[in-house]
């Protein structure tokens, strides 16, 4: 098992101690579910691997040499997203079934068989969520779209022009930093202090923070992997906007709105967009899986 793995396994959040619990409750099945999440999760690294081998690292993607955005990336976008629909909706399902669950034991004292029910649905998940990333990261290779210019467009697209919440994502943290490693988390806590829709409210911050920093860094590395070629007009544009960047740590690309050559460019194309959307997956789309 690659270092990658392993640390992704320590970071699904539920601990050593509780991995033992599940494999000496759930017997022949625990053995699958950590095969299959240790599988996924290989599947993952090695995609993701190959596609920044392939076609370069997020960062040193290079904005497009126009404001507007080319139809065919856009048409390819949408195709990717489209390709991935039935994947998406069987998580989203899911996910939305173990939140009822979850609402449902805040409500009274859990007892052990319902927490290790929640805990195996949420381990069990693990494989259906790596096996996704996997699966879009084979496409954008198979497409011609690295993962930077996915990025970009995923950011540009749903964060800046639609509005899309950054906080949007399962009601627990799906994927994130857990002792400063990145990975797949399933974290199911009872906090006696606080409600379940507090406990939600707050998790969606600390997504919203995370998913923020992301998008902000990855827009300053575009900008001045563009500006290497971007000339005229637009390449002024993209100074300021990236002095606005340096100056704001906490500000997305084009916060204030887009170019208008960038908004038309778009806009043919709002209902599709709008369409592909999952407020349930947001936040995996754009997670860090280095």
């Amino acid at each position: 098992m690659n270092s990658t793995t392993s640390k992704w396994l320590l970071g699904c959040g539920i601990g050593c101690g509780v991995v033992i619990i599940i494999v000496a409750v759930l017997c022949g099945t625990g053995y699958y579910f950590i095969r299959g999440t240790v599988q996924s999760f290989q599947d993952v690294d090695e995609s993701n691997t190959l596609l920044i081998k392939e076609l370069g690292e997020p960062e040193s993607f290079g904005l497009y040499s126009s404001e507007a955005v080319p139809p065919k990336r856009l048409e390819l976008f949408l195709a990717l997203r489209d390709s991935t629909a039935l994947n998406r909706e069987k998580i989203e399902k899911r996910l939305a079934e173990l939140d009822s669950r979850l609402s449902h034991t805040q409500k009274g004292e859990p007892h052990f068989g319902e927490v290790m029910g929640l805990v195996k649905e949420g381990f069990s998940l693990m494989p259906d969520v790596a096996g996704y990333i996997a699966a879009r990261n084979y496409k954008l290779l198979n497409g011609g779209m690295s993962l930077g210019e996915y990025y970009y467009l995923y950011g540009l697209i749903y964060y800046s022009w639609l509005d899309k919440d950054l906080g949007d994502g399962p009601p627990f943290p799906l994927t994130g930093r857990n002792n400063r490693m990145n990975g797949f988390r399933f974290d199911y806590e009872t906090h006696k202090d606080t409600t379940w829709a507090e406990e939600k409210k707050q998790f969606s911050q600390e997504r919203r923070e995370r998913i923020i920093r992301r998008f902000h860094d990855l827009s300053e590395a575009m900008i001045r992997t563009s500006l290497e070629t971007a000339r005229g007009q637009y390449a002024l544009r993209l100074k300021r906007e990236l002095k606005v960047l340096e100056d704001n740590p906490d500000r997305i690309l084009w916060q204030e709105g887009l170019p208008s050559r960038t908004r038309r460019s778009l806009e043919p194309f709002r209902e599709k967009l709008q369409a592909s959307y999952s407020s349930w997956l947001s936040s995996l789309e754009f997670a860090d899986f280095d």
